[in-house]
């Protein structure tokens, strides 16, 4: 029974993996675009069969990103996730969805509360 325990606890814990967004390339200074880097550190995540993508202290600057099964965001007291109404083409996110300015203002009412506040 022990050996089963273990082996489920390591099973447990190889899930946990963390996958920080600046190993990926985000910068988080809230003007350098990190949706790239986010997403990135997402298919890390779910190609690993899950885990958490960690957001240390920052604001980083993002437009869509796609969360993916079995994948946690965390963010860290002083970080600040910050939606940009860009499109993915640098274009206004309306252009392409009449129904984007309605969401990008609620992403940014929820995104403008940072974590541990």
């Amino acid at each position: 029974m022990i050996k089963i325990t273990c082996l489920l606890f390591a099973a447990s814990f190889a899930q946990a993996a963390s996958f920080d967004i600046t190993q990926y390339g985000a910068v988080g200074n809230g003007t350098t675009l990190a949706s790239a880097a986010i997403n990135k550190a997402i298919d890390a995540a779910s190609a690993a069969g899950g885990g958490t993508v960690h957001f240390p202290a920052g604001t980083w600057l993002s437009g869509s990103i796609h969360l993916k099964s079995n994948v946690a965001l965390y963010l860290d007291q002083g970080a600040t996730l910050l939606a940009t109404a860009l499109g993915p083409l640098g274009g206004s996110s309306s252009a392409r969805n009449p129904m984007a300015d309605s969401r990008t203002s609620l992403f940014r009412i929820a995104s403008s509360i940072t974590a541990g506040a």
